[in-house]
């Protein structure tokens, strides 16, 4: 018998900017599963300004962080996963 598996995943993407210009650029991928793990990645687009401003980046990436863990929190307590 074949059957399929549903859960619900939420994507959640952000950029930083420094001077009008996106040095960072974040992506989450977060599962309603336990048995998942989120995933997350960072890509550096420009390395000069990310270097002279990394204390102001790593603050907007520890709240994008934030974000990625509340939603992580909610969607385990939902757990939404259906077996079909």
């Amino acid at each position: 018998m074949a059957k399929m598996t549903l859960e619900r995943v939420v994507s959640l993407h952000g950029a930083v900017e420094v001077e009008g210009k996106v040095v960072l650029q974040l992506t989450a991928n977060v599962s309603s599963n336990k048995g998942n793990s989120s995933h997350y990645s960072e890509q550096v687009s420009d390395t000069e300004l990310y270097y002279s401003n990394r204390a102001e980046v790593r603050e907007q990436v520890t709240a994008f962080r934030q974000k990625m863990y509340e939603t992580e929190d909610l969607l385990i307590k939902e757990e939404v996963i259906e077996q079909v």
